[in-house]
């Protein structure tokens, strides 16, 4: 199994999977089976170079802002959370797939922000035709 399969399987069964250097931080780490363990070490270098690679999704910490300040609701929750797992089945990494699923969440409610705002706007015009 490749490092991404290993990632994604390890995801599924709800783990998550960091790099710190020149270790892995696994949440819950108690929960790891003997088989896991030996996986990992197997893949730890691959592991540690994608987790390690630069963020291109990663929400800056004015948009991460936007992004967590209200209460997300059950249906916010549920988008994303299919986001990330479709994103992880298609080959990214836990970390990506949630920076992504999080930049997606906050353009679907800015979107719907800007749209509100361009209706009024033409309504407006339409008024005072």
């Amino acid at each position: 199994m490749g490092a991404r399969e290993l990632l994604c399987e390890l995801a599924d069964a709800g783990f998550l999977i960091e790099a710190a250097g020149d270790k892995l931080l696994i949440r819950p780490a108690a929960l790891m089976t003997d088989d896991m363990r030996a996986a990992l070490r197997e893949a730890k270098p691959e592991l540690l170079e994608m987790l390690s690679a630069p963020r291109p999704y990663r929400l800056s910490s004015s948009e991460a802002e936007r992004c967590h300040s209200p209460h997300w609701s059950d249906p916010e929750i549920a988008t994303f959370v299919g986001r990330v797992t479709l994103l992880m089945r298609r080959g990214m990494s836990a970390t990506d797939a949630d920076d992504l699923a999080e930049r997606l969440t906050l353009r679907d409610r800015e979107g719907h922000d800007r749209l509100t705002r361009a209706l009024q706007r033409h309504q407006a015009f339409d008024g005072g035709a």
